[in-house]
């Protein structure tokens, strides 16, 4: 007797700490896009972006027996696709851009890499241009916030070239990650927009088969942090670097966690206001009982001048892979990783990297399975209210012996929970079966409304994909989170003491507070960091943003008494 009780509280305890979290996100709309309505072509998303009036923004890639002009035929077109949908879900705009073919073709026949916003809600788009005779080529576009065209450029080279990741600052600058492959040597290299004659030029390139880079971010004032991997007698070794925007290396470390016959790669990057860099991925330095085919997440944390401030490792089980890192105040970050099938969110401590909360969680398929086999991760997003979303795909084994894969979505909260203050308050149902599957891609925040705007791929069925379409969903939270509605009634609201002036500027911001103002930031209409000050002892703050691009901006304000506000504020 004692046995079967021991037994049960083990399983209650175990599906306690992993079953699906019971508050749902709400369905608000929902597009399925397809190039064409025939079978055995290829629709799949790859990026999304939402602007600040809550316009979806996707980039998708296809292929297709319609032509340019809207005609079926005999042969396979392959499309970069560009959709715009309003805050009500309706797809208003779409645009094709003939790619001639795509670089990697099945079931991943990929083209785009990249989509971004500037702060007057222009679009960005990164695509690859691939045919027989010219190779691979990289080009960029700018688009209006309508898709109307406005220009183009290209890099290419006697290689062939790809682009694979894409950033933009706050001037609308582009800058590229890509590489240029020759006999199957990759060389990688920063590419940087030049929107006055429209080149896109070179400014880094990296050692020939021996760096790689997996990731890269922009400082305020567009320089360029990476990450990645170099091998040194055939082991990867954490590489990082920090590059001046026109491409010259100011610092490069290169670290193990070991020894330098085992593998460590830097997966993705976070940088504070202050320009402290933080690095995730994994090290294979032993896992358990350093067990060397066991990896660990690895945070490393540099300062400005490239030193080494400290490194961190941990574990949950036998293979875990750092994969997001973001940072969520002054005090912590945030980061997001997975082992075999859990996925695990932690906060660390900036100063030290020591953990302060964590939360674990197995996803599940809605459907009937035999086995729970694995669960990636696809994107990671922290809101601007003390939230976050996570999204990947699980892969899983049904009740017949069939593969299939199902999305998940969650939002956490990081300040509320018991487990060390992360906890999961709601998700979206795990959809997906065999003749049914699901791949998550990415999700897009509209940060003002409390609403999740999710990218997921559909495939019939799992083993064929005779038919491919790109879900776009909107969901909407049931809590009005605790910052969320004081986000959207401060806004231009001096209840809070707070006023900022004038509202419309081609030159400075006044900030003015009854209370003792600590810190002010502006963000663009995308959500991204352009500026931040300190403020220590200013009696009448002022925020510069004469260098910056025309737009809607939001100034967020913190106090001294750790309340925040947001105020618009729009530059002429």
């Amino acid at each position: 007797m004692r046995i079967q009780l021991l037994l049960l509280t083990l399983s209650t305890l175990i599906l306690g700490y992993t079953s699906r979290v019971n508050a749902q996100l709400t369905f608000s709309w929902n597009d399925q896009f397809s190039h064409t309505t025939s079978t055995n072509f290829s629709n799949e998303g790859r990026k999304i972006v939402v602007d600040a009036v809550g316009n979806s923004f996707v980039l998708a890639d296809a292929t297709s027996n319609i032509d340019e002009i809207g005609n079926p035929t005999a042969l396979t077109y392959y499309y970069a696709v560009i959709l715009k949908y309003d805050p009500a879900g309706n797809r208003i705009q779409q645009v094709n851009v003939n790619v001639h073919d795509h670089a990697v073709n099945g079931f991943s026949s990929k083209s785009g890499f990249g989509l971004a916003l500037d702060g007057l809600g222009n679009v960005y788009v990164g695509f690859n241009y691939t045919d027989p005779t010219n190779g691979s080529d990289i080009w960029i576009a700018k688009l209006d916030n309508d898709l109307i065209f406005e220009w183009a450029q290209k890099y290419f080279s006697p290689a062939e070239d790809f682009g694979e990741s894409m950033s933009v600052d706050a001037n609308g600058i582009v800058y590229v990650v890509g590489k240029s492959v020759t006999s199957n040597i990759p060389t990688y290299k920063i590419l940087k927009s030049e929107n006055t004659t429209l080149v896109l030029g070179q400014i880094l390139a990296f050692d020939p088969g021996v760096e790689f880079i997996n990731s890269f971010i922009l400082d305020s004032q567009s320089n360029i942090y990476v990450t990645g991997y170099k091998l040194i007698t055939g082991f990867k070794n954490i590489l990082t670097g920090y590059i001046s925007n026109t491409g010259s290396l100011i610092w490069k470390v290169v670290t193990n966690g070991g020894s330098t016959s085992r593998d460590d790669v830097g997966k993705n990057l976070a940088l504070s206001n202050d320009n402290h860099l933080y690095v995730i991925g994994s090290s294979d330095r032993g896992g358990p009982l350093g067990n060397p085919n066991y990896d660990v997440v690895v945070v490393k944390h540099y300062a400005p001048s490239g030193k080494r401030k400290w490194e961190k490792y941990y574990d949950y089980s036998i293979n875990d892979e750092g994969l997001f890192i973001q940072e969520f105040n002054q005090d912590y970050i945030i980061f997001a990783s997975n082992s075999v099938n859990t996925v695990l969110v932690y906060r660390i401590l900036s100063a030290t990297g020591v953990s302060s909360g964590r939360f674990a969680n197995i996803p599940r398929p809605v459907n009937p399975y035999l086995s729970n086999n694995s669960a990636s991760i696809s994107d990671f997003k922290l809101s601007q209210n003390q939230y976050g979303y996570l999204t990947g795909t699980i892969t899983a084994t049904d009740l017949g012996g069939n593969d299939f894969n199902a999305a998940y979505l969650y939002k956490f909260s990081i300040t509320a929970g018991s487990r060390g203050g992360i906890s999961v308050i709601e998700n979206a149902a795990e959809d997906g079966d065999f003749m049914s599957s699901y791949n998550a891609v990415g999700i897009g925040l509209k940060y003002f409304n409390n609403t999740v705007v999710w990218l997921r791929d559909n495939f019939f069925d799992y083993s064929t994909h005779f038919q491919e379409v790109v879900n776009i969903t909107n969901l909407n939270s049931s809590y009005s989170a605790k910052n969320n509605s004081s986000i959207i009634s401060s806004i231009n609201n001096n209840n809070s003491g707070v006023q900022i002036f004038p509202s419309i500027s081609s030159g400075e911001v006044n900030v003015l507070s009854v209370k003792d103002i600590v810190s002010v930031q502006l963000f663009n209409s995308a959500g991204q960091l352009i500026l931040s000050k300190n403020i220590q002892n200013e009696e009448s703050p002022k925020l510069d943003i004469s260098m910056i691009e025309d737009g809607l901006y939001i100034i967020k304000v913190k106090l001294s008494d750790n309340q925040t506000t947001f105020h618009k504020v729009i530059k002429n």
